[in-house]
């Protein structure tokens, strides 16, 4: 037999494949084969060489947006009734600094073209803006996390029950103006989702990770703002993982960190899980 020497193991697990149950309507990581699908386009798509997989050593690979004469967009096609999925959460790094007057929307367009955003800056008050109140900070090359009740923020808007009922987003996009030239923004960890809709049942993730000594375990944590770990929890190898789980450990929406652990104690680079937690 080959013994395996895991002490000269430095290298932590590499995804191959990750997927999910129907609480997740949609989701891009690009780790291991989801780096094949670049998921979203330039608008207009003649600007497709300002979108790239950005894939360097020691971070997640994500999608990189060149702006061109000081604006882009990007947009991913979805058929997402947000009365069933109510929760769009991604996480974007610009990699320096914001001008004064940038501004950073998502756009989420209507089967009947009506775009509704989400400013990521400041507070609006345009009609279809769903962000009246919030400010946000940003940092260069920091990832910043966003997670959203869309549902929720259109019935803030004013929309009736029955008016939400009817919507159906056919894409999801991200604009930004008045940026500088050549700017950059890197996009990860997209998901549109919703609580499971039985919670006495299975939520399951199935993942799967390569590595020359093993792999043994899925290492799952939460992470605070400030970046400080809130607990931890560990699936072991089944390349299966029930998310309720982890959704009994705490309320409101948290970011978990997840990473493959291999038999040597190395983690793979992990990648970020936005869930509902549903702890009393």
């Amino acid at each position: 037999p080959v013994k395996v020497d895991y002490a000269s193991d430095k290298t932590g697990p590499a995804w191959e494949q990750q997927s999910f149950s129907d609480s997740v309507l949609a989701f891009f990581t690009w780790d291991g084969r989801h780096k094949d699908t670049m998921g979203f386009t330039t608008v207009p798509p003649e600007r497709r060489g300002d979108l790239s997989i950005h894939d360097k050593a020691d971070s997640s690979p994500c999608l990189a947006n060149h702006t061109y004469n000081r604006h882009a967009t990007i947009s991913t096609s979805v058929k997402w009734k947000p009365e069933q999925y109510p929760f769009l959460s991604f996480r974007l790094q610009c990699v320096t600094p914001l001008r004064e007057q940038m501004q950073i929307h998502v756009l989420l367009t209507t089967e009947q073209d009506k775009v509704y955003t989400i400013s990521l800056t400041t507070p609006r008050k345009n009609a279809l803006e769903l962000n009246r109140k919030e400010t946000f900070e940003w940092n260069a090359g920091k990832w910043q996390n966003f997670s959203f009740n869309v549902r929720q923020m259109l019935l803030d808007a004013g929309l009736k029950p029955e008016e939400l009922d009817a919507i159906i987003f056919k894409s999801v996009g991200f604009r930004r103006l008045r940026a500088e030239n050549r700017d950059l923004m890197l996009l990860d960890d997209f998901f549109i989702h919703r609580q499971p809709e039985k919670a006495d049942a299975p939520d399951v993730f199935k993942w799967l990770a390569f590595d020359c000594s093993g792999v043994v375990s899925l290492d799952v944590s939460a992470v605070d703002e400030l970046g400080k770990d809130l607990w931890q929890h560990s699936f072991p190898l089944a390349e299966s993982a029930d998310l309720n789980i982890l959704r009994k450990k705490f309320s409101g929406r948290h970011w978990l960190r997840c990473s493959a652990r291999d038999k040597a104690g190395n983690l793979s680079i992990p990648f970020w899980l936005p869930l509902e937690g549903t702890a009393k």
